[in-house]
């Protein structure tokens, strides 16, 4: 079901899909007003650009191929959601819910993941932002959290240019990742955990 203004506009069950193409005004509603999806929304290929999905339900949705560049998805629902393809460029994923997703093939160009729960999901073929011209596609990656002077949370991805990570503002290659360490953290501990965490990733990608 979804409310704008508390006016119901239609309903969305398990039984009872919606096409969003029926509904061409309904965008324009989002980035002024608040709404709530149930679970199990059909959304395939639906445009959700810049929309403010914030908290928003969208467990178990079907959303391949929807257009979520730039879409505001902090704290959201996705838990068992279908990505496949999706548009997330630049989208911010804060603290949303990612457990079980597949997100096989999904564009995360420049896409916020900070803190986002990815237990269980499925990032294979997903692309992330290029790296000196070259593209960046995901076989497998590991979250790390509670390290180094902020306790952040460290994205670890295996891709077909090598190991990519992802912590605070720092995004780029395992060797860069090392200069940067060395540089601000040098003789600390916090260099000895970055460093042993390197090596953990190398031994769960088997590298």
């Amino acid at each position: 079901m979804i409310f704008i203004k508390n006016l119901k506009v239609f309903n969305c069950s398990i039984s009872e899909s919606f096409h969003w193409s029926k509904l061409p005004k309904l965008k324009e509603k989002m980035s002024e007003e608040k709404f709530i999806f149930n679970s199990y929304a059909d959304l395939h290929s639906a445009d959700l650009s810049y929309a403010d999905l914030s908290y928003a339900n969208l467990g178990y949705a079907n959303l391949s191929s929807a257009d979520l560049s730039s879409a505001d998805l902090r704290s959201a629902n996705l838990r068992s959601a279908d990505l496949r393809s999706a548009d997330l460029r630049s989208a911010d994923l804060g603290y949303a819910n990612l457990s079980y997703a597949n997100l096989s093939y999904a564009d995360l160009h420049s896409a916020n993941l900070s803190y986002a729960d990815l237990h269980y999901a499925n990032l294979g073929y997903a692309k992330l932002k290029p790296i000196d011209d070259k593209e960046v596609i995901i076989k497998d990656f590991m979250s790390v959290c509670g390290l180094g002077s902020y306790n952040r949370q460290t994205l670890i991805f295996d891709t077909n240019i090598g190991i990519v990570l992802q912590c605070g503002c720092f995004y780029g290659t395992e060797k860069a990742f090392k200069e940067q360490v060395k540089e601000t953290h040098k003789g600390t501990n916090y260099e000895k955990e970055y460093l042993e965490m390197l090596k953990l990733a190398h031994i769960r990608f088997q590298r």
